[in-house]
């Protein structure tokens, strides 16, 4: 079970009830009355959480876990299961909903592009590898193409470690829970930013001084101040970012 979709099931009681914790604060936090989960497995977690809000949809994608889901419909109201592959399917999500999941790590930037820097949503719980939390992390200076856009537009919370023993099968990677609370609107041309990374972050070990003399043409709507000039991609602060966005 689990295997043709690459996932490892959470069982550890501790952890669950420590992630629906942070589901109900962040419920709190937001004033937020619908749930979507992505990849409810067994329903778990659901179970847990599925109560504290007044709509919830489930997207699962692998059909055999259905006779652990089914039994949710029948006593829950408020409850959807939807057979969906996030990465396939281009329908559009209420992106006011919280989002929580926990899913196959090689799908994680995907899902991260998908939903947090195509659709813009709102905020999400997240169980994930534990190298790939540590490197979206706010306070993290080298950061990747997507992760620098995460960065950019939400506050990116490690919440804590999740051992390789918690789940069935285990994982050969630990695991980490992460929270993401989209900021607030900052006067900075998303678009262009996406355009000027596209350029530049194939880049990464040469200064932005190198790369506009390999791609003048394509740099030249852009605003590169001398003093930095020096500088990589991943030594740029949001206040360097905005300076060589500017029109």
């Amino acid at each position: 079970m689990g295997k043709k979709f690459g996932q490892h099931f959470l069982k550890d009681k501790l952890v669950l009830d420590n992630i629906a914790e942070i589901v109900f604060e962040t419920k709190k936090e937001l004033w937020c009355d619908s749930l979507i989960e992505i990849g409810p497995g067994q329903g778990v977690l659901t179970k847990l959480i599925i109560q504290e809000f007044e709509k919830v949809t489930l997207l699962e994608v692998d059909g055999t876990l259905e006779k652990y889901l089914d039994p949710f419909v029948s006593s829950h109201a408020n409850l959807d299961i939807v057979r969906w592959d996030v990465l396939k399917n281009k329908s559009k999500i209420d992106v006011s909903s919280l989002m929580v999941w926990n899913l196959p790590y090689y799908i994680t930037s995907p899902i991260f592009r998908k939903f947090f820097v195509e659709q813009s949503c709102i905020w999400g719980v997240f169980l994930i590898q534990k190298e790939v939390g540590e490197k979206i992390k706010t306070i993290t200076k080298q950061k990747s193409y997507l992760r620098r856009l995460l960065n950019y537009w939400y506050t990116i919370e490690y919440c804590f470690i999740v051992s390789a023993t918690a789940f069935d099968p285990p994982p050969k990677v630990q695991s980490a829970v992460v929270k993401l609370t989209k900021k607030e609107k900052e006067n900075i041309d998303f678009d262009r930013m996406i355009q000027f990374l596209e350029i530049v972050s194939q880049y990464t070990r040469k200064t932005l001084r190198k790369i506009r003399k390999m791609r003048e043409e394509d740099l030249q709507w852009f605003i590169l101040p001398k003093e930095l000039e020096g500088k990589r991609l991943q030594e740029l602060n949001r206040e360097n970012m905005s300076e060589i966005l500017k029109k």
